[in-house]
């Protein structure tokens, strides 16, 4: 096999391009779609925006018989006064289903 491979690497870099291209990402980044949510769990535990030193929102992808889908949105709020971030699960319709709190110590 290695043989095979090193006298045609154009060929085993295509297939390896196209193997990773077509396996479809199953995080993305993307702007919060649903703000209004995110803003009332920011609001319930009273975190001032000022004190907010980064925000990320991710989303998850799932695999069916359709093809692929969104599951849901993953955001993550880092803080200027601690090392710790705050996570947010969202439904794929905004619905907030859990917030962690993750301390790194």
């Amino acid at each position: 096999m290695a043989k095979f491979l090193k006298s045609r690497p154009l060929l085993f870099a295509a297939s390896l391009f196209a193997a990773v291209a077509f396996a479809g990402p199953t995080l993305a980044a993307v702007t919060n779609p649903y703000p209004v949510e995110l803003e009332s769990v920011l609001t319930k535990y009273n975190i001032d925006k000022e004190n907010i030193r980064s925000q990320r929102t991710l989303v998850k992808y799932t695999d069916d018989n359709d093809g692929q889908r969104i599951a849901g949105y993953d955001t993550y709020i880092k803080f200027e006064d601690c090392k710790g971030y705050l996570r947010i699960f969202q439904h794929r319709f905004g619905r907030v289903e859990q917030v962690l709190s993750l301390i790194h110590i």
